[in-house]
């Protein structure tokens, strides 16, 4: 959900819109795919690159599905969408 936060105003995608992923044991990796509405979202998106959520600071790089799906093949997947 703070990663839902993180990017308001932005439009999400409206099916699974975050993904966290885990590691071994269950174990959250502090990665996660966020869906955007569209590719000018996305740009919008970028410039949110190392701000801070709570104490942490985030970076956030452009992703494609292929990229979501190789992470979950190493890592495992906790899916936020509902």
């Amino acid at each position: 959900r703070r990663s839902w936060l993180f990017f308001q105003p932005l439009e999400l995608h409206s099916e699974r819109p975050v993904t966290l992923v885990n590691g071994l044991g269950g174990k959250p990796t502090g990665e996660a795919f966020v869906r955007l509405a569209s590719a000018e979202v996305q740009a919008e998106a970028l410039k949110y690159n190392r701000q801070m959520l709570g104490k942490r600071y985030i970076e956030v790089f452009a992703a494609s599905d292929q990229d979501l799906e190789l992470s979950v093949q190493r890592q495992g997947v906790r899916d936020f969408s509902d």
